[in-house]
């Protein structure tokens, strides 16, 4: 009887348990690992509670994911996940993914791709991780000129190497994501004049950086030409008088530390240059002591936007001459003519 009574009991506590099991995981009724996939968009600038550059910005950036899932060992693809939309707004969004525990996979994520208007696009067969390129769209003018002048969409890349465990429960793999697109404004402030033509300056941003590779690398590419996709011209009351401004808006695809971006201005009237510098070493000559602390690229990839002011005076015959370059409020003074 006693052992009779120690068999019950014991299948008793097997039952138990295995209906706690299906109640925690009633969706698959066993108690199998159940794998997820989560996006986490926080290499940025923004602010989290604690006040600490970090702040998780997927479901307000990001809409749409693309995961592709290959083998370590083989190299092979062997899944592919979607999704876009409203579901990526939810509070824990994750997306299940069916793979084999103790399998070590390589995770790679471009997210924004749906809805961005062909602005970037990836190729629609995938066999092995090195064909997940994206390159972004560009167009070419009657001078053979190759270039982009649109708004474009945000695009992020993610990529992670992971093993799910062989154990029961939930277990869920994180890819975080850098954006790769950057927007910049830059507004030219006359002292003394009028009203400027939007059409009396052009703005250009040059650099090879359109083809990005698996591992969200620069690949070999053209030079692009940006342009303007919005540009606009004013005057704004100051003491002393009206004061001309021109404002110009651009939109490049990733910024590397160790690439020759160059921005210039031309005055359409009469030929010459205004001023023409390397954009990615302006840019983090400026970058604030408050971030010392953060390496060249990465800072370039956090800071997404860029707010360019120069101030001109006309010096009639001896062309335009800069008093000051100010990026992202902070100032670079300059007293002489700028060269090329």
């Amino acid at each position: 009887m006693k052992h009779y009574a120690a068999v019950v009991i014991a299948t008793a506590l097997s039952l138990a348990s295995m209906s706690s099991c299906r109640s925690i995981f009633d969706e698959a009724g066993d108690c199998e690992p159940h794998c997820y996939l989560q996006f986490v968009f926080e290499r940025n600038m923004f602010y989290n509670d604690e006040y600490q550059i970090g702040a998780d910005a997927f479901a307000a950036q990001v809409g749409s994911v693309e995961a592709y899932i290959f083998e370590q060992e083989s190299g092979k693809l062997v899944a592919h996940y979607s999704d876009e939309g409203a579901p990526l707004r939810q509070d824990g969004y994750r997306i299940a993914v069916d793979l084999k525990p103790d399998v070590a996979y390589d995770i790679i994520a471009w997210c924004g791709l749906a809805g961005n208007e062909g602005h970037f696009a990836i190729p629609s067969s995938i066999s092995d991780c090195t064909d997940l390129k994206c390159r972004m769209d560009r167009s070419v003018d009657e001078d053979g000129m190759v270039y982009s002048d649109k708004n474009l969409k945000a695009v992020f890349h993610g990529r992670i190497q992971h093993t799910f465990p062989n154990t029961e429960g939930e277990h869920t793999a994180v890819v975080y994501l850098t954006k790769d697109t950057n927007y910049i404004q830059l507004a030219l402030h006359h002292r003394h004049g009028g009203y400027i033509d939007p059409e009396r300056f052009t703005v250009t941003i040059d650099d090879a950086n359109g083809y990005m590779a698996h591992d969200n690398s620069l690949l070999e590419d053209d030079e692009i030409q940006y342009r303007p996709w919005s540009k606009r011209g004013g005057e704004v009351d100051m003491e002393g008088g009206d004061a001309a401004f021109f404002v110009a808006e651009l939109a490049t695809s990733r910024l590397l530390a160790d690439h020759r971006a160059q921005i210039k201005v031309t005055d359409t009237l009469t030929g010459n240059v205004v001023f023409s510098i390397p954009l990615i070493k302006y840019i983090l000559m400026m970058k604030s002591d408050r971030h010392s602390a953060m390496g060249d690229q990465e800072y370039l990839d956090r800071e997404d936007e860029y707010n360019i002011l120069v101030f001109l005076e006309n010096l009639d015959d001896k062309g335009w001459m800069n008093a000051q370059i100010v990026i992202n409020g902070w100032h670079l003074v300059d007293n002489g003519i700028i060269g090329l």
